[in-house]
């Protein structure tokens, strides 16, 4: 949460950079989301050759009311426009540092 860049990079330090002026939320996996409904044990899971970014714009409080309280009112997330922009780039670590990339965010 609250994030303002990630760098997402193999053995080589070759990768995607991806920043927002402001901050997101994100979650990286090996999985799909189908991959992960449709398993019944985590030995079912095979990991994908690829990885999956979510970005979130907000998320949800934790709490359903299925077991314990529904969230707060301030911790809900309702409907409501938005705009989402960000930078998103490949990049040699080898040639440039992430460091540097997000440098360039503030400037």
């Amino acid at each position: 949460m609250d994030t303002h860049w990630l760098s997402l990079t193999d053995d080589r330090r070759e990768g995607l950079f991806f920043s927002d002026p402001t901050t997101f939320n994100f979650s990286v996996s090996h999985y799909e989301d189908t991959d992960l409904d449709n398993a019944k044990h985590t030995v079912e899971l095979k990991k994908r050759d690829y990885i999956v970014l979510n970005v979130d714009y907000k998320q949800n409080a934790l709490g359903s009311y299925s077991c314990g309280q529904w969230q707060l009112d301030k911790y809900r997330t309702k409907f409501e426009p938005f705009t989402l922009s960000f930078r998103l780039c490949g990049f040699s670590g080898v040639e440039v540092s992430e460091d540097v990339l997000a440098m360039e965010e503030i400037e």
